[in-house]
């Protein structure tokens, strides 16, 4: 599951993810509904993206590994 916590801190809203395995959880404090959706989604894919690459180089590593063994 992705928890999604927004507030805002000095206008600016804050987000924070937490993974988990169930679904999407958007919790949302003082702001507008569709803004923060946007933002949410753009820091999902950010992580999803980034995931891909660490699973990425743990495929490297494995293939450089086998390769010099």
């Amino acid at each position: 599951m992705i928890y999604v916590n927004v507030y805002r801190s000095k206008k600016v809203p804050k987000i924070r993810l937490y993974a988990s395995n169930k679904g999407i959880v958007i919790n949302i404090l003082s702001a507008k509904l569709y803004y923060i959706i946007a933002i949410a989604l753009k820091y999902f894919f950010a992580l999803a993206f980034i995931q891909k690459i660490k699973n990425l180089h743990k495929l490297v590593s494995l293939v450089f590994n086998k390769s010099l063994s």
